[in-house]
């Protein structure tokens, strides 16, 4: 017996609907393995941060996933702040306040 296309969409969609967890970003902090390991499950763990920003958790699994998010372009400019790095060229800040007026002028 087959059900019908639309019981078997609704199913679905609940099943999916089931497996998102919202949660703040303090409470990611507090519990890193617990999400990520739901999410390698399978679930969408969803982070809320603020009123208005909101991020979701997504593993990499395969080649075409590690494309997506690491592009070569994105690499190159990881593979030059490490050498960056290396050389010294890098700016040091002492304290919160140090970090904040750097990254203000920016």
């Amino acid at each position: 017996m087959f059900l019908p296309l639309r019981t078997v969409l609704c199913t679905q969609i609940i099943f999916d609907m089931e497996k998102i967890i919202e949660i703040t970003g303090r409470e990611f902090r507090a519990n890193q393995k617990t999400y990520l390991d739901l999410s390698d499950k399978g679930a969408r763990i969803v982070i809320r941060r603020g009123q208005n920003k909101s991020y979701v958790i997504t593993p990499v699994i395969n080649d075409d996933d590690y494309q997506r998010y690491f592009t070569p372009e994105l690499l190159a400019r990881i593979d030059k702040s490490l050498q960056q790095a290396k050389e010294g060229k890098i700016i040091k800040t002492k304290s919160k306040d140090e970090l904040i007026y750097f990254l203000d002028s920016l």
